[in-house]
């Protein structure tokens, strides 16, 4: 055989190179794992080395350090309502020294302040940001005022975007954990926001509902600034419900109980628009120039657009069109810089980004976790791949030693080959890829020049929807008034005429047989006509008082006031009139120490008429020898007033039509009395317009009891 082929047995020097070969090979394997062992442990050593040291001088520095964050956080908020620059500033000086100190609940409290700041500069989704930053860190401190507070304001930037069921949605959040923890001073925050957004929402009833609750709160707990804003408050609602004499009341006592400057310059601005409606345009343009300074001056960016609104139609209207245009541009710019579409898509993008937050940190950990697993099955793996690569050429090596070369480099040319077909393929997928995305960005945009379409032919359909619904309550409400006309002139007629002729018949008879008749019969003639003239005069107050309710013009004027006189001096008068039918009007379970404590924010005038509307009612349908009971309570910090008569009791028919005008009862009164079906229509409007809500409690046979709350 030629020298060049090997031979197929190996000589005793060739094994023992052989081995000596395979033992280096298995002896670095071994020493490359326990390199990459080592790499990790020193890491995580200088990690916890790190760690431990910046704990304890974390801790020293928390020591001193968080008392002075906890004073910048104060300082900020004290100022979020006069010079929200500052409080901006003072809450990043807090952020800087918490980071510093590893101080997260400081952290937290700063991030909730720098949102306040941002909300009252206007700056809404920088605000959003950190108040959603704010937010997280308080639920891992399981911190339900905080959270509550944070949410509130979300709800706040919410509102001012116009985003109202996200508004109400965290407004209603916010309030249930301030109830839930018992904190009535945050409290009122959350429920005064929620009147503004039913107000805007033109749910009148709602709004005065969160407004008087407000109030009454603030009013136990002495907040005069708070008092004055919930007046204001309620005042504009009245505005917006055009009853201007009670706005205009109720905004006098708002701007006399005073506040800060943020709430001062809300209350001039509401003044200017009732001023504005009234048609007192001097009084307008001089209540708003005054808002607009203070929130100049304060930096109240976000309120400064509202008094150039109101500016721009002053002077419309005043036909000053130069300074008209020049507030109406200011407007323009400054809605563009608060509500522009980027501004917008980054407080959605803020809002997705800070959820996003906590996920990412979770997935940082898993993929450290993972880097270090792979590393460490990969040196392993690499290891046991080379010990099998070497135990494999060995026992190959002199047999395939001429061979090898050969296929080696076949192997290497399939190789390369087999790379550039790879290299072509994903040069191909990349530039489909890239058509594919073009494909998309020309189908999405076809998308959104759709959705566009479709959005305004919804708007138009529910344009010409709303229309048509206003037309039908137009003709509805014509049909009404004309129906309620005519029933107002058939009792004119029918119900005055009886005591009429019964006046007529006693001073005719007076006048024929004046000498003949005694004093005493005169005197019992002169009675009659008082009673009847007295019937006459009820009846057409009834009709007076239920015409200026339907027609908006009935005034009323709410005040603070002990609600309890009113209710003795009631009973009183209505225990001598139930006397002469044998019935006992008297009140029920009376504290006078306790119900004395009772207020109530009400019309003290119409309160009275509440009241005798409802004694009289128990006392005209109940029979002789029968009890009337009034109780005062009070019911979720609400005065409560409860009628119960001992009558004929109600069915389901009459329960339905009870509140309506002009009812016919099935049950008659006991003494031949006189019913309009007025009664009880006039005391539903009166509770409802003053904030409350009026309902009736029967059975067939157990009489009725008429509740006011």
């Amino acid at each position: 055989m030629s020298d060049n082929i090997p031979s197929p047995i190996m000589s005793q020097s060739s094994v023992r190179r052989c081995f000596a070969l395979w033992v280096g090979y298995a002896w670095i394997a071994w020493l490359l794992c326990l390199c990459c062992l080592n790499s990790q442990a020193a890491t995580r050593g200088s990690l916890y080395i790190s760690m431990g040291d910046s704990l304890k001088e974390g801790n020293k520095s928390a020591g001193e350090d968080t008392t002075r964050v906890h004073q910048l956080c104060s300082l900020a908020a004290s100022l979020s309502r006069s010079k929200p620059h500052q409080t901006v500033e003072y809450g990043l000086q807090a952020l800087s020294l918490a980071e510093k100190i590893h101080f997260r609940r400081g952290q937290a409290d700063a991030f909730n302040q720098i949102g306040n700041g941002q909300y009252r500069l206007g700056n809404d989704a920088t605000a959003l940001e950190y108040c959603m930053k704010a937010r997280s860190m308080y639920e891992e401190f399981g911190d339900s005022r905080g959270i509550a507070e944070a949410m509130n304001r979300v709800g706040l930037i919410y509102k001012r975007q116009k985003n109202y069921p996200k508004a109400l949605e965290f407004f209603q959040q916010s309030l249930a954990l301030y109830t839930t923890i018992g904190n009535k001073r945050e409290m009122a925050n959350p429920m005064n926001n929620l009147g503004e957004a039913w107000r805007t929402l033109e749910d009148y009833s709602q709004a005065l509902s969160y407004f008087y609750r407000t109030f009454v709160l603030d009013s136990a707990l002495g907040d005069t600034a708070m008092m004055a804003s919930s007046l204001g408050n309620i005042a504009i609602t009245y505005q917006r419900m055009k009853q201007y004499d009670t706005s205009r009341a109720i905004f006098r006592q708002s701007l006399r109980l005073g506040g800060d400057l943020f709430t001062t310059a809300e209350m001039l601005r509401g003044y200017a628009w009732l001023a504005y409606d009234m048609g007192d345009y001097q009084t307008a343009l001089d209540s708003a120039l005054r808002a607009l300074h203070i929130n100049q001056e304060a930096g109240f960016r976000g309120n400064v657009k509202f008094d150039y609104e109101i500016l721009a139609t002053i002077y419309a209207v005043r036909k000053d069109f130069g300074q008209a245009f020049r507030f109406q541009k200011l407007l323009t710019d400054l809605k563009d810089t608060l509500f522009s579409a980027e501004t917008t898509q980054k407080i959605i993008g803020t809002a997705y980004a800070v959820e996003l937050e906590r996920k990412q940190g979770e997935i940082k950990v898993l993929q450290a976790e993972q880097t270090t697993q792979t590393v460490l099955r990969n040196a392993l793996l690499a290891g046991m791949v080379l010990l099998v690569l070497v135990v494999v050429l060995l026992g190959n090596r002199y047999r395939l030693k001429k061979r090898s070369e050969t296929a080696l480099r076949e192997y290497n040319n399939e190789i390369l080959r087999h790379q550039e077909i790879l290299e072509q393929q994903a040069l191909e997928i990349e530039y489909t890829n890239a058509a594919l995305q073009e494909n998309n960005a020309h189908l999405a945009s076809a998308n959104q020049e759709l959705d566009a379409v479709n959005e305004e032919l919804q708007r138009n359909s529910d344009e010409l929807y709303r229309t048509n619904s206003e037309l039908d309550s137009s003709n509805e409400q014509l049909q009404r008034l004309n129906h309620e006309n005519n029933e107002f002139l058939g009792i004119a007629a029918h119900d005055l005429k009886n005591p009429l002729t019964s006046i007529k018949i006693n001073a005719s008879m007076i006048r024929i047989h004046a000498e003949r008749l005694t004093i005493a019969q005169v005197s019992e003639a002169v009675e009659r006509i008082e009673i009847t003239a007295d019937r006459m005069y009820r009846i057409v107050l009834s009709l007076l008082d239920a015409n200026a309710l339907e027609s908006g013009k009935m005034s009323l004027n709410p005040e603070l006031f002990v609600i309890a006189p009113i209710v003795q001096d009631v009973v009183a008068e209505y225990a001598v009139r139930a006397a002469r039918k044998g019935i006992l009007v008297h009140l029920g379970n009376w504290n006078q120490d306790v119900h004395e404590q009772i207020m109530v924010f009400a019309d003290k005038q119409k309160t009275v008429e509440i009241l005798e509307n409802l004694l009289s009612n128990a006392v005209k349908y109940s029979p002789s020898g029968k009890r009337v009971l009034v109780y005062l309570k009070t019911s979720n910090e609400a005065a409560r007033i409860e009628v119960l008569d001992q009558g004929p009791g109600l069915n389901e028919e009459d329960k339905q039509k009870l509140f309506g005008k002009f009812a016919r009862l099935s049950a008659k009164p006991t003494g031949g009395e006189h019913s309009t079906g007025l009664g009880l229509s006039i005391v539903k409007k009166l509770v409802e317009a003053m904030g409350g809500r009026v309902w009736c409690e029967s059975d067939i046979g157990a009489g009725a009891t008429f509740i006011v709350e």
